[in-house]
């Protein structure tokens, strides 16, 4: 009987494996998803997109718009081993060169380099990607 609950069980989805990326190199991560920077050790997560006001791809606009996203800094590793407790700190990068592209995490530098689609996110159908780079800080 034990047997056949055990089989009647849904099976446990195993966690999706995250990628591994180096700093110097650009990588792109969809909604949701995130990488391990493996050189700088920790994860980059793209957690969300709190605006995007960017004028529609062959629209004539006063201006270009900005869209603002929202990234999630995790250490890979816990900071105290004791109570295994992960640091975690947010990021807010733009489009626009009006706004921060570029900030700093630690000894590092991130870097928005694209956002697509490009245009409003209540029109658009098209899961969104963020195209990061990080490096380190001279």
């Amino acid at each position: 009987m034990l047997l056949l609950s055990a089989c009647a069980s849904e099976p446990r989805q195993a966690a999706e494996p995250v990628p591994m990326v180096r700093t110097g190199e650009e990588f792109t991560l969809t909604l949701g998803k995130g990488a391990f920077v493996v050189d700088a050790g920790f994860i980059v997560i793209f957690d969300s997109l709190p605006e995007d006001s960017r004028c529609l791809a062959g629209a004539q606009c006063i201006w270009e718009g900005n869209a603002r996203v929202g990234l999630l800094m995790r250490t890979a590793w816990p900071v105290d081993a004791e109570t295994g407790e992960i640091q975690e700190h947010g990021l807010e990068l733009n489009t626009s060169a009006r706004f921060a592209q570029k900030q700093d995490y630690g000894k590092y530098g991130v870097e928005l380099r694209r956002l697509e689609p490009v245009g409003s996110k209540s029109s658009q159908t098209t899961p969104y990607t963020v195209t990061l780079l990080v490096s380190p800080n001279e």
